[in-house]
C-alpha cells in the first residue's frame, strides 16, 4: 500500500467530486407549502361554483311565472306587429287596426291581469290617464273607418304604425314603472 488509489480496470469510471454547485431548487419546501399552490387549487372550485350559480339562476328565471307571462306577451305583440305589416302592405285598413288593437290589448291585459279580449275602450278610459286614453281612442274606434266611407287608400299606414309603436312603448314603460 503505497498511498495510491488503484485505477479501475473494468466497469464505469467514477467522476471525481466537484467543487461547483450544480442546478438548485428555489426551496426544499414541499409543493403544498409553496406560494400560490392553494390559490391554484381554488380555481376549479371557483369555476364550478360560478357554473352552478349560473344554472340555478337560469332555472329560477325560467320558473318565474311573471317572466313567462312577459315572454308570452312579447311574442303575442310581435305576432300582431307582423300582422300589421302584412295588412299595411295589402292596404287592408280593417285588418291593420284589428291587429293594432289586439297588440295593445295584449300589452294592457298583461299589465292589468285581464284577458286581452276583455279590454275595451271604456276599460282603458277608466284605468288610464286621460291623455293616454285619448291617444288610444282612434285605434279602438277604427271600426268607424268602415262606416265613414273612406277607403283603405285614405289611411296613412306608416303614420298609424308609428302611433301604435309609440303607444306600445309608452304602455310598456307604464307597466314597468
Amino acid at each position: 500500500s503505497n498511498g495510491k488509489i488503484p485505477e479501475a480496470t473494468s466497469g464505469p469510471m467514477l467522476a471525481p467530486n466537484a467543487d461547483e454547485i450544480g442546478e438548485t431548487t428555489a426551496s426544499l419546501a414541499p409543493l403544498f407549502m409553496r406560494r400560490g399552490f392553494w390559490e391554484a387549487q381554488t380555481i376549479p372550485f371557483f369555476v364550478l361554483g360560478a357554473g352552478l350559480l349560473f344554472i340555478t339562476q337560469r332555472k329560477r328565471l325560467a320558473a318565474d311565472p311573471y317572466r313567462a307571462q312577459w315572454r308570452d306577451t312579447q311574442k303575442s305583440v310581435q305576432k300582431y306587429r307582423v300582422e300589421m305589416d302584412r295588412a299595411s302592405a295589402a292596404a287592408d285598413g280593417e285588418a291593420f287596426f284589428a291587429a293594432a288593437r289586439a297588440a295593445i290589448q295584449q300589452r294592457l291585459g298583461a299589465s292589468w291581469h285581464l284577458e286581452p279580449a276583455a279590454i275595451s275602450l271604456s276599460e282603458i278610459e277608466s284605468r288610464l290617464a286621460t291623455d293616454d286614453a285619448k291617444a288610444l281612442r282612434p285605434i279602438f274606434d277604427a271600426d268607424a273607418l268602415r262606416f265613414s266611407g273612406q277607403g283603405a287608400r285614405a289611411i296613412d299606414f306608416a303614420h298609424w304604425k308609428t302611433v301604435v309603436e309609440q303607444q306600445l312603448t309608452h304602455l310598456t314603460k307604464l307597466e314597468t314603472s
